[in-house]
């Protein structure tokens, strides 16, 4: 399966980007709906229960995965031997992760002192065999650019899982609407791969020797990073309990969402973009600076605007119940402005192929974070516990961006303008926020209070950071940096519009663009 001609890399990366964080939006959408409507017909313990079960399962997935997708995505081409030996692998995997997760169900249960995980993990593990049957041909879709594909096979089973476990929830009002429809979310999704790609793939090992030795240091990354992501679970849920565990891990989710929805789906045309760049002889390293810079000028003021009005948002969405997550989302809010910086430097590790770097950096940002969380969870503490996960953020994005630097040596001087904008920027709208006492209250208010309140601190720090970042930008003589590209985006997306209005404003952010002069002598 040879990869086909496109336009430039480039090209094709940005406008993957973008298709698939407005992917992103609207699976988050359904998410949240989803999750707002659960806060209201679920008890916090039952958050916490689900919480506990998924961990496990996630973790017990973690020790089988050998990384089958990003070694066929840096090959140049994938021929049916090497896709039938990956699509065995993979099948393979999940029936051993399955037999894991089952037969470990009781001894999960006794750790984190809940009965009830032993029948959900046994869901879980029927699910494990699902996703191990997905047909093996889409990765093609991933590694050839072409994010279209990719929406039309994720959008159908998603809005499924969420239609049903909303009505599951609403009809019984228990914890096993979660397990109940996500597996079958899983079903349909993998009746959707063989609907959309007709390769149908075959059981063979033929190959395995040629994805081995990628696949073992993908491996051994893959152990480090679950205990990265799994250790809050594993210590918070039993020192904490299922209720205050429940109430950490939606205040963590919320907090998050910058992460979740506009870096992670950006991330997943960087990987392939980058491969591609490489087999064109083209440095990974000169494209790190302009990627970051891009990420972050949309996330910072997202990330500050969730922390302030952490209050207002729980009253909204989540209710009283919830109050103990408003410091959670606060303080963790913040760890989105760091983590565009590691996840960048981390994708362009793996697109280099150098597996055995990011194992180092990562056990070492694990290892601090393991002793930040144990410290936090012995305290009994969600919010020294968002502290804890806050500050292993911060540890990782230095200790990823330091072995770039040393070994890749990106030329991060052109971006030293876009980062110093967006720091001054960002420190304005904390200022105002600050000074009009509307930012980071901690009661909750009323609901008409926080409608208004809500909608206040959005536009304050949209226009405070935009005016802001455009007239540093103008200062400093409308260089191409995140800026420009961003106006760039907003003039098409503007020209796409018959309407006389968006013209006008298509030529006034055209003319924007074109002025090569500083304002300021």
């Amino acid at each position: 399966m040879a990869t086909p001609a496109y336009p430039s890399i480039r090209h094709r990366t940005v406008v993957g980007m973008i298709w698939l964080v407005a992917w992103r939006g609207i699976s988050r959408l359904l998410g949240l709906t989803s999750t707002f409507i659960l806060a209201r017909l679920l008890a916090p313990s039952d958050f916490g229960l689900i919480a506990m079960a998924t961990t496990f399962a996630a973790a017990v997935d973690a020790l089988s995965f050998v990384g089958l997708n990003e070694a066929l995505i840096r090959r140049p081409d994938n021929d049916r031997p090497i896709l039938d030996t990956a699509f065995t692998m993979q099948v393979l995997r999940a029936l051993l992760g399955a037999t894991v997760i089952a037969g470990s169900a009781p001894l999960a249960a006794s750790w984190f002192n809940e009965p009830r995980l032993t029948s959900i993990l046994y869901v879980l593990a029927c699910g494990a065999v699902v996703d191990g049957m997905e047909n093996i041909g889409i990765i093609e879709f991933r590694r050839n650019l072409m994010p279209q594909q990719q929406i039309r096979i994720l959008f159908i089973p998603r809005f499924l899982q969420v239609v049903i476990c909303i009505l599951l929830a609403y009809s019984l009002h228990s914890y096993w609407a979660l397990p109940v429809s996500l597996v079958i979310g899983k079903l349909v999704r993998i009746c959707m791969t063989y609907v959309m790609h007709s390769y149908r793939p075959r059981l063979t090992l033929v190959c395995w020797r040629e994805l081995a030795l990628f696949s073992f240091w993908t491996w051994v990354g893959s152990m480090v990073r679950m205990v990265w992501r799994r250790v809050d679970a594993f210590v918070l849920g039993p020192a904490l309990g299922v209720r205050s565990f429940g109430v950490y891990l939606l205040g963590a989710e919320v907090a998050l969402l910058p992460i979740t929805e506009l870096i992670e789906p950006a991330l997943e045309m960087v990987f392939p973009g980058l491969s591609a760049a490489r087999k064109t002889g083209t440095r990974e390293a000169e494209l790190l600076p302009e990627i970051m810079t891009v990420l972050l000028l949309p996330v910072i003021p997202l990330a500050i605007g969730l922390s302030a009005s952490a209050n207002c948002l729980t009253a909204l969405l989540l209710g009283p119940q919830w109050a103990d997550a408003v410091p959670v989302i606060a303080i963790l809010s913040a760890g989105s402005m760091v983590s565009p910086l590691s996840y960048v430097c981390f994708i362009a590790i793996m697109a280099k192929g150098d597996i055995r770097r990011d194992v180092h950096v990562m056990a070492l940002a694990t290892v601090l974070r393991c002793c930040l969380i144990y410290g936090a969870g012995q305290a009994h503490s969600t919010k020294l516990a968002a502290l804890a996960a806050l500050a292993s953020l911060g540890f990782e994005a230095i200790l990823f961006i330091e072995q770039v630097r040393r070994t890749d040596r990106p030329d991060f001087r052109s971006a030293v303008g876009s980062f110093a904008r967006m720091a001054v920027a960002a420190t304005a709208v904390i200022a105002v926020l600050l000074c009009t006492g509307l930012g980071w209250g901690q009661a909750l208010p009323s609901f008409s209070t926080a409608v208004v309140q809500a909608a206040a601190i959005a536009v304050i720090t949209v226009l405070t950071y935009a005016t802001v970042m455009l007239g540093l930008w103008c200062l400093a003589g409308n260089p191409r940096s995140a800026e420009f590209h961003a106006m760039q985006l907003a003039e098409s997306l503007l020209r796409s519009h018959t309407s006389s209005v968006t013209r006008i404003l298509a030529d006034g952010v055209a003319w924007m663009l074109r002025l090569r002069w500083p304002i300021w002598p």
